[in-house]
């Protein structure tokens, strides 16, 4: 009977796309390919019944997805896997250094190449003078502020890599697109160092939760 089943929700998808399937659904596939015999559909359920929704599912850690009854390690794996190939696939569509003309073009950009890390990160974009990307460098992991992002690191990074101007990045991993007092400050000591060293400072940006802010138009800069 299981098998049948399979076969019709397989047939769905094929035709149809992935819209035309529930939530549920969506999970109940998903999980054909961990366990090969059995009815997922209560796994998927109870699955959504913890985490509220499916992108809170693939945002749960391997350890709290595999005390959801049903789901052993390897289902655990491949879910968690798929927001991270989400994010590698994004990654990837850049590979080829596009010129961001334009806040929306960067914008979309550092979404898709930072992702939705846990903890807070601050990257350095460098410019050629027709604004192609020439490296995206992590600069730092944790807290971003002005005591723990090292100025001298930055500007290194900026003339090594020869560029004509920069945007600076950090994520909100809450996702609440508002500057605090400390990306302020840090802002404005990075512009000043990058003053005197003929180094354009454009933009700073803060991503999350899908979307991003422009400090320089919202004001900030």
């Amino acid at each position: 009977m299981h098998e049948g089943h399979r076969g019709r929700m397989r047939e769905k998808y094929i035709k149809n796309g992935i819209d035309s399937l529930a939530e549920h659904e969506v999970l109940e596939m998903l999980l054909y390919y961990s366990v090969p015999r059995g009815n997922t559909n209560e796994t998927a359920h109870l699955l959504l019944k913890e985490f509220g929704c499916i992108a809170n599912v693939f945002d749960a850690d391997v350890e709290d997805l595999m005390h959801v009854k049903g789901v052993g390690e390897q289902s655990a794996v491949l879910i968690k896997m798929i927001k991270d190939m989400a994010s590698y696939y994004n990654r990837s569509v850049w590979s080829e250094r596009p010129t961001l003309s334009n806040s929306v073009d960067t914008g979309l950009y550092l979404v898709d190449m930072i992702g939705s890390p846990s903890d807070e990160c601050f990257y350095l974009l460098s410019l050629n003078a027709a604004r192609k990307v020439l490296s995206f460098n992590l600069i730092e992991r944790g807290t971003v502020n002005s005591s723990s992002v090292s100025v001298r690191k930055v500007v290194e990074h900026a003339v090594k890599n020869r560029a004509s101007s920069v945007v600076f990045a950090h994520n909100h991993p809450s996702g609440r697109l508002v500057p605090s007092e400390n990306d302020i400050e840090l802002t404005k000591l990075l512009e000043r160092a990058f003053e005197p060293i003929g180094i354009a400072a454009l933009d700073h940006f803060i991503v999350g939760g899908g979307g991003y802010l422009s400090m320089s138009e919202a004001g900030y800069f």
